[in-house]
């Protein structure tokens, strides 16, 4: 007897992960009490921490502050702001590689609104006690937050070592931002030429040198609140500088906002992420009319558990839409609707900062070849490397099954890549970059192998 396969919807999937994404551990209301009551009484105590040292700092007594804190933080040792004031004492008594260590602390414990912060003073304990690399590296992770971006250029343009930094100053204004980059490389596959096939095609027609410019453009807009929406526009042009794969040339395009919720203490959970996008592209067969293009909302929730180790859960769907598909007939169609519930975890192992991740897409496709079920593991690892440099790696594997395929397809994808990348003061960025993909399919078609290597340069022009 043939027993039939029950149909998966997109509303079905849809509603399958907004479950998944809510569904969460419910505390009985007299937790809830019970938690909102410690957490009030930890702040309380933080506060009267905060102003029996700043009371002992005002009147000199270096000592007394410094034992204040001292108890305290063996007491609660997540108060970032206690281990900043420790540091500051103790920079206060000229012992700065000391007051360095706290700084660490400090930053390892802190919300993102802080962490920005807490590495300017770390720098700024690093140089005076000699350590200019340090205090460099340190500068250049101050500059990702727009309201002291402009104080830590000025920092590291002036920076000198044994010497103490200049006051950091606090914005609070938008922030745009403009880069310009090039991109060379090298595609071993360019059309992606089967297995099969790769005896009878040259090597010379499926090979390129390809060279990539591209545009950024980025907004910012942080409010009182600590929230903020940031916005960004890109677009890339691919060229194949074989002639024989020219037709692959590509234009591409993306448009995103995104809401970013004001940070809270550790842990948290947080539900106000949301992001909308929208990517485009344009490949060069026909004249340019080969085009399609792809808006995205994305729900997101984060659980926070420390200032290092968070735990994000995404629902983005989807829309891919064609003006002009390759296939014109009616089982290759690819038009259609999509959604990729995504979990991924992020901490810091030392010395690494790793990502650990899941993804789950369906795609309903207008044609049944491209009606689709894809799973993904993606892991990364970066590493700190040479004169302040970064070594990346990272490892992914998926799953993508066509279930209404005639016949149906199944394929397994490897991807495996590492490089390094550079910060050259503060506009100039260089990385390197090298990456291995391996598809396997029960269709021999769709078996193929591809090496790229490229090298991308990038500067900011504000």
């Amino acid at each position: 007897m043939k027993i039939s396969k029950p149909k998966c919807s997109l509303m079905t999937t849809i509603a399958a992960s907004i479950i998944f994404l809510v569904a969460s551990p419910q505390l009985t209301r007299a937790d809830e009490d019970a938690q909102s009551k410690e957490a009030l009484e930890k702040e309380t105590n933080r506060e009267v921490t905060r102003t029996y040292v700043v009371y002992h700092l005002s009147d000199r007594d270096l000592a007394e502050a410094k034992r204040v804190l001292v108890d305290h933080l063996k007491k609660d040792p997540e108060d970032s702001a206690s281990w900043n004031l420790l540091a500051l004492t103790l920079q206060k008594q000229g012992k700065h590689k000391n007051a360095a260590r706290y700084y660490l602390k400090a930053i390892e414990t802190a919300p993102d609104d802080k962490r920005s912060i807490y590495y300017y003073n770390y720098a700024d304990a690093a140089n005076r006690y000699g350590d200019s690399k340090k205090a460099r590296n340190a500068l250049i992770r101050a500059t990702e937050d727009p309201r002291i971006a402009n104080s830590a250029r000025n920092a590291m343009d002036t920076l000198e070592a044994n010497k103490p930094l200049p006051p950091m100053k606090m914005e609070l204004l938008d922030k745009w931002g403009m880069s310009l980059g090039a991109n060379i490389g090298y595609d071993s596959n360019v059309i992606l030429v089967a297995d099969k096939s790769v005896t009878s095609t040259a090597a010379s027609d499926r090979e390129s040198l390809v060279l990539t410019p591209n545009l950024s453009i980025t907004h910012y807009k942080p409010f009182k609140s600590g929230s903020a929406i940031s916005s960004d526009f890109s677009s890339a042009f691919t060229w194949n500088l074989n002639e024989k794969v020219k037709t692959y040339n590509s234009l591409y395009g993306a448009l995103g906002f995104e809401y970013l919720a004001a940070p809270k203490g550790y842990p948290s959970w947080d539900f106000l992420g949301f992001h909308i996008g929208a990517e485009t592209s344009l490949v060069n067969v026909d004249s340019l009319k080969f085009y399609n293009w792809t808006p995205t909302i994305t729900y997101k929730v984060t659980w926070n558990y420390s200032a290092l180790t968070k735990l994000l859960i995404e629902l983005p769907i989807h829309y891919q839409g064609y003006l002009r598909e390759g296939d014109t007939s009616a089982v290759n169609k690819r038009t259609g609707y999509g959604a990729t519930p995504t979990v991924t975890y992020t901490t810091h192992w030392d010395p690494a900062d790793v990502s650990i991740g899941a993804e789950f897409e369906k795609h309903y496709a207008k044609g049944d070849n491209y009606k689709a079920t894809r799973w993904k593991l993606p892991v990364s690892m970066v590493f700190p490397s040479w004169f302040g440099s970064k070594w990346n790696w990272s490892f992914a594997m998926d799953y993508t099954y066509y279930s209404k395929a005639d016949p149906v397809r199944r394929d397994r994808n490897f991807e495996a890549a590492t490089g390094w990348s550079w910060s050259i003061g503060v506009p100039l960025q260089m990385s390197m970059s090298y990456t291995f993909t391996r598809n396997l399919s029960n269709s021999k078609l769709a078996r193929y192998t591809k090496h790229n290597g490229a090298l991308l340069v990038t500067y900011a022009l504000f």
